[in-house]
């Protein structure tokens, strides 16, 4: 029976098939590069040959002149060679008569038994030298070891030099079965008879090397003697290649000295091969100006695959991400298909409802006396018109959340500053109010300047920030963190640490009442009293119109800003120059008095 296909199981098939794709492309990867090393180790094969060709050609001229001669010597050392050849087969066979298997047995014998002689040696020493075992020892010397002697001195010595179960009952083996002498006695006598059947293989080679009766009877002339002709037919070969003379017999055993010119030397017979080494070269001049593109060609396959492979991971996580979302549509089809039965029954219901109000309506109808019209109709149907317009437009929560964070940022950081800035550093000897008010305010206006600028072009570098003023919330951060840092300015100059708490009091008042991550109308009624009277109201909306607003007007914020700047920096003039020249501060100092007339 027919199985039907589901959505879910054709995206587990491709998967699979996504998987051994992504295989596939891994393997081919891993041959291209391979292919690479190999074309490249081919393309310097092709220069190398290519080198070689032209030298092959230009040799060409010289090796024409002297092939032609090469052939006639050639017969010449034919000739010659049989001699050689039939004096090495009769070498072959004495080496095989004294390579016998006979003979060859008899020697591999004699080498064992050499074998077995340094073996035995080796266990009569340690037998001597082992003072237990001693008397053993010199027992062995002449006669075998009974089974029990055998044991005891085999597993001792086998203990002492640390073999195997198999060698101890080889070493037992041979107490048993040989005395030392007789081992020494078999192995001599091999020697011996394997030395004398050498001696004759090598007096058998000497005849046949210099000439002479061979045992069988046979006469040679002796391989010497064979290659000297061989020698004569290479200096005729040699004449003749090369130029000069050499030495020959004629059929009447006349010996004559021939003179070959230079020029005559291997004239002919090569001009085949020359014009075959001349192709080779136009070939490999071809094959090599296309090893740039093969090599490109190459290069490019390289880097396609290697693309391939990149991207196999993002492939492999997108169809996993399928596969998840076809198991969620079907999950989500099903309870569809649960949900359009239910629809379906309410869909009838609603029908039989809609026929009963439609009749009731034509009843009702009939029975009104009111005229109906189409305004009349239109206005039963929408009693209300609604109406939206979009003021501005937010990319995301981080966005949203911007105003409201960087004025806590900006205050932050002013409040920050203040802790570690001394205010008060210098006010004895200050001339005047304006002067000491400059030399703090070039220092706290500077940095609440460049805190500003930082923060914001931070954001945008690293989070993506973009405002759609880019302009105006740099300039309104500006004027905020001054604004903050003045007000801070003037609290730490007039109370101290006292001041500092308060700034931070202050700093959670603001919080609240800012509406700047939840709407106003949620928040308690305390935050709904003071909302028009914290400064973070206003920079929260300032920022939040320069961010998102195309046309944003900030006049409100700025004179909310500017107004707070321009006021504290007057009060701390006006403190400093009738309120207290002193280094103390006046909250501190109120109390300091405060507990002198109690102590008093």
């Amino acid at each position: 029976m027919y199985k039907r296909q589901t959505f879910k199981d054709g995206t587990n098939t491709l998967t699979k098939g996504l998987k051994d794709y992504t295989n596939g492309v891994v393997t081919v990867n891993n041959g291209i590069y391979q292919l690479k090393t190999g074309v490249s180790d081919y393309t310097a094969g092709v220069s190398q040959a290519l080198v070689g060709a032209n030298q092959l050609v230009e040799n060409n001229t010289a090796l024409n002149a002297g092939v032609k001669a090469l052939g006639e010597g050639a017969e010449k050392l034919v000739a010659g060679n049989q001699q050689v050849v039939a004096g090495l087969q009769t070498v072959s066979d004495s080496l095989k008569d004294s390579l016998s298997t006979e003979n060859t047995t008899k020697i591999k014998a004699a080498s064992a038994g050499n074998d077995s002689l340094v073996s035995a040696n080796t266990l009569l020493n340690a037998m001597l030298g082992n003072d237990q075992l001693k008397d053993l020892g010199l027992k062995w010397m002449n006669s075998q070891l009974s089974e029990q002697e055998a044991t005891v001195a085999g597993t001792a010595i086998a203990n002492a030099t640390g073999k195997t179960e198999e060698e101890k009952a080889v070493i037992i083996g041979t107490f048993e079965k040989y005395s030392y002498n007789g081992i020494v006695s078999q192995v001599t006598s091999g020697n011996k008879e394997a030395i004398s059947k050498l001696s004759s293989g090598l007096t058998e080679l000497n005849t046949a090397v210099n000439g002479g009766t061979l045992k069988d009877g046979t006469e040679t002339e002796g391989l010497l003697k064979g290659s000297q002709t061989v020698q004569a037919g290479l200096n005729e070969v040699n004449a003749k290649v090369n130029g000069g003379k050499y030495v020959t017999v004629d059929n009447d055993g006349n010996i004559q000295q021939v003179t070959v010119d230079s020029k005559d030397a291997l004239v002919s017979g090569v001009k085949a091969y020359t014009a075959g080494v001349t192709s080779l070269q136009t070939g490999l001049q071809q094959i090599a100006g296309n090893n740039a593109a093969l090599t490109r060609g190459v290069d490019q396959l390289t880097n396609g695959t290697s693309t391939l492979v990149s991207n196999n991971a993002t492939l492999m996580n997108g169809a996993n991400q399928l596969s998840d979302g076809a198991g969620q549509i079907s999950d989500g089809a099903s309870k569809l298909a649960a949900g359009s039965d239910t629809l379906g029954d309410g869909i009838k219901s609603a029908a039989d409802g809609v026929t009963t109000l439609n009749d009731a309506l034509k009843s009702g109808a009939e029975e009104s006396k009111i005229d109906s019209t189409d305004k009349t109709n239109d206005m039963v149907a929408t009693p209300v018109e609604t109406s939206h317009k979009e003021i501005s437009k937010v990319e995301n929560n981080g966005h949203a959340m911007a105003p409201y964070m960087m004025s806590v940022g900006l205050y932050v950081t002013c409040l920050a500053f203040a802790l570690m800035y001394p205010i008060r550093h210098g006010i004895k000897k200050a001339e005047n109010a304006w002067k000491y008010w400059a030399s703090k305010a070039t220092v706290m206006y500077t940095v609440s300047t460049l805190a500003a600028i930082v923060m914001v072009t931070a954001l945008r570098l690293i989070n993506g920030f973009e405002p759609v003023n880019l302009g105006l919330t740099y300039l309104l951060a500006i004027l905020v963190s001054a604004a903050f840092m003045s007000l801070v300015m003037l609290l730490s100059l007039t109370t101290g640490f006292i001041g500092d708490f308060l700034l931070l009091v202050f700093m959670i008042v603001n919080l609240g009442g800012s509406a700047g991550t939840y709407p106003l109308d949620t928040g308690p009624a305390i935050y709904k009293a003071i909302h028009k009277f914290v400064p973070y109201t206003y920079s929260v909306d300032g920022f939040r119109k320069t961010i998102s607003m195309t046309a944003p007007s900030i006049s409100v914020e700025i004179a909310v800003f500017a107004g707070i700047l321009i006021v504290c920096s007057l009060l701390t003039v006006v403190y400093f120059k009738y309120k207290n020249k002193e280094d103390k501060h006046a909250i501190p100092q109120m109390f300091e008095e405060v507990n002198s007339t109690k102590a008093e």
